[in-house]
């Protein structure tokens, strides 16, 4: 139950604490990052008594495979047996030699301070961005014809004539556009090889040889 729930209440105290922040609320923003921190600690500590307690269990498993299973005869679990219910006339005891502890070699903080957990505050009141309306596709469509009319004999004739007519933020849109009513009023010639064109606006576009439908 500690490891499932320590997830759910750093972020519950993550919310307090972000909380506390937007309001400059000190007291509680600091009180709820002391409380994280020790459920951090209480994590850890509960991680590492699930560790221990995992190679417990695997050892006594071990020891089960290994010794209680090569007794068929049940001759050492009966020497145990006799041992515990003998105990009063004749006790025993277990000796173990005592773990050095582990020798650190930098100084113990007693607190790491850690900076806040902010998010950036923005006004509310932001100026709108002025964007350009995109150019009719009426007008588009009108001037691809006007094009179309005189016979051009490639795509990137077409294009190339268009795009210095429209906004710098609007001709890698509009080439997918004429492309489009291109081929609905002409016929594209199938090639193998397509060459790749440079058209204005540093747009580079595979050419198309076209056709008019009535000639074809």
């Amino acid at each position: 139950m500690l490891m499932r729930d320590t997830g759910l209440m750093l972020a519950l105290l993550q919310e307090v604490e972000q909380a506390a922040a937007m309001v400059d609320a000190r007291d509680a923003e600091a009180a709820a990052h002391a409380v994280a921190e020790q459920v951090e600690r209480v994590a850890a500590w509960g991680g590492e008594r699930q560790r221990a307690w995992s190679e417990y269990y695997q050892y006594v498993q071990r020891y089960l495979r290994t010794v209680v299973r090569l007794d068929p005869q049940r001759a050492m679990s009966q020497r145990l047996r006799d041992q515990l219910a003998g105990w009063m006339e004749q006790p025993f005891a277990l000796h173990v030699a005592a773990v050095a502890p582990i020798r650190l070699l930098r100084e113990l903080e007693a607190r790491v301070e850690r900076p806040p957990v902010e998010r950036p505050r923005r006004p509310l009141d932001e100026a709108l961005a002025v964007e350009a309306p995109d150019v009719a596709p009426e007008a588009l469509e009108a001037r691809v014809r006007a094009l179309l009319a005189d016979g051009p004999g490639s795509l990137s004739t077409v294009v190339g004539a268009l795009l210095p007519e429209l906004p710098g933020h609007e001709r890698f849109k509009a080439v997918g556009r004429i492309a489009e009513l291109v081929a609905r009023d002409v016929r594209v010639l199938r090639e193998i090889e397509r060459a790749w064109v440079p058209v204005p606006a540093s747009i580079e576009i595979e050419d198309w040889a076209l056709v008019p439908r009535e000639s074809a």
